[in-house]
């Protein structure tokens, strides 16, 4: 990745070039119908991180192992789990899991910091003598996702406790961290750690080149940073903050009357793909309760854009998901749902082209 993301952008408040796209009036809708992939057990699924016709890797809600991998071959479906949960030798606490190519990538941290770095290769989850993992202890509060970027370096979602600071880059070659100079200009005033928390939580973070994509996970809040010069230009392709003020504690956020809960987000080195949530805090609660019968938190609708922040098209999915997955190789959409029923997890795939 460029050099860019290890240097502190002196000028960011004051040389940023935004662009709102109102997709909203000047949609292009495109319904398409899913395909329920039949997976073993009753699966209680939290995140599909890798798919594709013959492989499927998701996280749980397990209490023993982090990853599932179902395999499908001759049209039976097996399952393995890894990544198991512990404080033994190769065990993790938590983890944030992203799939690039033929390698699945993790990065284990604890509430006080990363502790490690693990790479697997797609062929070799069975065997761990073919994973490559780096003990890296740092204090830093960790958010939810991160990238590797094309020279092999992390861009980690979180940052320096206490810190105007919500995104750092690891560069694995020399175990050091920098900070990637990005802090949202809304109107909050009061400590750094509750803004910190609302700006991670739940949040997503992409790269393709010298582009960077953050789409928060409270409010309506997604923007494109083009760092290719030590002048950052942002697109912004949607610009509504979160809605929350400090609480009496001084640490914790307290999210305000209208607070929206935030993007699914997923990207390609070619595509951006954006989930926005209807619900927003009322009164105490997300309203409404549901999402066409499904629980609030859930969707149907993909604005798709590209990474000059175009808008290209709108899909409707006959199913609303939680979670989503894009193969751009098969150019297809593959997304966590569930049954209503039951509400256990079920996995549905779109076919894009």
């Amino acid at each position: 990745m460029c050099r860019c993301f290890i240097v502190v952008i002196t000028f960011l408040l004051f040389s940023v070039s935004c662009v709102r796209h109102d997709t909203e009036n000047n949609r292009k809708y495109k319904q398409i119908e899913g395909r329920l992939i039949t997976i073993n057990g009753e699966p209680s699924l939290f995140k599909i991180h890798y798919a594709c016709d013959s492989l499927i890797i998701t996280s749980s809600f397990s209490d023993t192992y982090k990853l599932t991998a179902y395999q499908f071959k001759s049209g039976i479906c097996s399952s393995y789990d890894f990544l198991r949960i512990g404080n033994g030798p190769g065990e993790v606490h938590s983890v944030n899991v992203k799939s690039i190519q033929d390698t699945l990538y993790v990065v284990s941290y604890t509430p006080v910091g990363v502790s490690e770095f693990i790479s697997i290769p797609l062929n070799s989850i069975k065997n761990e003598n073919n994973w490559k993992r780096t003990q890296e202890e740092r204090p830093l509060f960790v958010g939810g996702d991160f990238d590797v970027t094309k020279d092999g370096n992390y861009m980690l979602l979180g940052g320096d406790f206490d810190a105007q600071n919500l995104i750092m880059n690891f560069d694995r070659r020399n175990k050091t961290y920098s900070p990637f100079e990005f802090w949202p200009r809304d109107k909050y005033q009061g400590s750094n750690i509750a803004k910190q928390m609302i700006y991670i939580s739940g949040s997503s973070l992409y790269t393709s080149g010298n582009k960077l994509l953050y789409a928060s996970g409270e409010g309506r809040y997604a923007t494109i940073m083009d760092c290719s010069d030590i002048i950052t230009d942002e697109i912004v392709l949607y610009d509504e903050f979160p809605k929350y003020k400090m609480s009496k504690d001084k640490i914790n956020p307290q999210r305000m009357p209208g607070c929206k809960l935030g993007f699914y987000a997923y990207a390609t080195d070619s595509l951006i793909y954006l989930t926005p949530l209807t619900g927003k805090l009322e009164n105490g609660l997300y309203v409404p309760d549901n999402y066409k019968g499904y629980p609030p938190y859930f969707n149907d609708v993909v604005d798709v854009f590209n990474w000059n922040g175009e808008y290209i098209a709108t899909y409707i999915t006959d199913i609303p998901f939680s979670n989503m997955y894009v193969n751009h190789s098969e150019n297809k959409l593959y997304t966590l749902s569930c049954n209503i029923k039951d509400m256990l997890s079920e996995i549905y795939v779109y076919d894009l082209n």
